[in-house]
């Protein structure tokens, strides 16, 4: 792959690991003798700590009349030491409050974002308010599950609103994991809002399904 001062590097497949051999072949055992581990013997050491609850705080909703569509977003209230994985989303004005579950992490499993960038990913204008949707920055390895959704103009003013897990604990999957939940119509400023099956949601400036294809493992 790569040849120079009487050397070359070898890349390896599957992997970002690469070796060393001698352009005489002097050491052809390091390319003949290449080993990778085994991805189905590999496990964390703990398993994630979780619970569901079924308390919520409901933050906004929204009516879009030309198009006839809306969409509610509530924030889960987590018990002590364990935190939110992010906002959920509904489509319905149903209050979810003892009705529907929602996983929350233990504190010894996740952390706050580094931050939720410089401006909103998205924003929805009301006659009352506005609506602005913020992403979170994970820490290196660490993997948020949606967006999360502020009123008026300002950013996140806690750290708390949501926290990510360890990539140790999810899993890449290969069927479609959100469904869209809103959109508007317009060709200037397109948007979309999608839901995974947790109602964990994640905003597009488009109308594409996100590149969200990662769920919970190790649970």
């Amino acid at each position: 792959v790569y040849k120079r001062q009487g050397y070359e590097l070898w890349s390896m497949d599957n992997s970002n690991l690469f070796t060393c051999n001698n352009l005489n072949n002097y050491n052809l055992d390091n390319i003949n003798h290449i080993y990778s581990l085994k991805k189905d013997s590999l496990s964390v050491e703990t398993q994630l700590y979780i619970k569901t609850i079924n308390s919520y705080k409901k933050i906004c909703s929204y009516t879009d009349t030309k198009i006839n569509k809306n969409f509610f977003v509530w924030r889960p209230i987590a018990p002590h030491n364990f935190f939110s994985l992010g906002d959920i989303i509904l489509n319905t004005n149903n209050d979810p409050n003892g009705t529907l579950d929602t996983i929350v992490v233990h504190k010894n499993f996740c952390k706050i974002p580094l931050n939720y960038g410089s401006k909103s990913v998205s924003t929805i204008k009301t006659k009352n308010n506005t609506i602005n949707f913020w992403r979170p920055v994970p820490h290196n390895d660490y993997y948020f599950f949606g967006d999360i959704v502020v009123l008026g103009e300002e950013q996140p003013e806690a750290d708390n609103l949501i926290y990510s897990i360890s990539v140790d604990y999810i899993k890449q999957i290969t069927v479609e994991s959100h469904n869209m939940i809103y959109n508007n119509i317009s060709d200037n400023n397109p948007l979309s809002i999608w839901s995974d099956n947790n109602h964990f949601f994640t905003i597009n400036n488009s109308y594409d399904t996100p590149i969200k294809n990662l769920s919970l493992i190790h649970i």
